[in-house]
């Protein structure tokens, strides 16, 4: 009788060891389903990215970013989840803005234009290897159309000079600004 107990005891043990493990396995399945699916659905949406993605330049570290925090910002004007989603949206669309404008070297051609209006476009003479036909040698000669005098062109250099320091300090502003509002937001866009 009581080995006849112990072994109903013993069998209900396996059965519900049994139950368990079975719903487990459902649930890894349907875990694993999904899994699969989101997978697929990011190689879809992230393959254009990283198609592009090279390894020597930072425009290429902006495209990420660019493409998830615009995948970020879609989802969260769909779902409309909180409170402040509409602030967050815009917070990240100022992201965007700004990695576009670093990405694309926006400063550099506003003040690239500017600069060619003042003193007309750039023009480039290289001449014949000196020697030993190594192009590194090749004398180069650089102009502008709008420079007549020495004074025009000490002005012209002073002026490019200017111009590229207002660049620099342009794209590190722009950089602060996106890094500023990604370290103050970013953990809250998540949440």
């Amino acid at each position: 009788m009581v080995r006849l107990l112990g072994d109903r005891i013993d069998l209900l043990r396996k059965i519900d060891w049994l139950w368990v493990s079975l719903i487990r396995w459902i649930g890894k399945i349907s875990g694993s389903y999904w899994d699969v699916k989101a997978g697929v659905h990011n190689i879809i949406r992230w393959f254009p990215v990283i198609w592009r993605s090279r390894d020597w330049d930072h425009y290429y570290i902006y495209d990420i970013l660019e493409h998830k925090l615009k995948l970020h910002a879609r989802r969260l004007g769909k779902d409309e989840m909180y409170e402040g989603w509409e602030q967050d949206i815009s917070d990240i669309e100022r992201c965007v803005d700004l990695i576009h404008k670093l990405k694309e070297d926006w400063f550099d051609d506003e003040a690239h234009r500017l600069h060619t209006e003042r003193w007309g476009e750039l023009h480039m003479e290289i001449g014949d290897p000196e020697g030993d036909g190594n192009i590194r040698t090749c004398p180069v000669r650089l102009w502008r159309d709008g420079v007549r005098t020495p004074e025009d062109e000490v002005e012209e250099h002073a002026q490019a000079m200017q111009m590229c320091g207002e660049i620099d300090r342009q794209n590190r502003a722009a950089r602060e600004d996106l890094f500023g509002i990604m370290r103050d937001k970013i953990d809250h866009w998540w949440d």
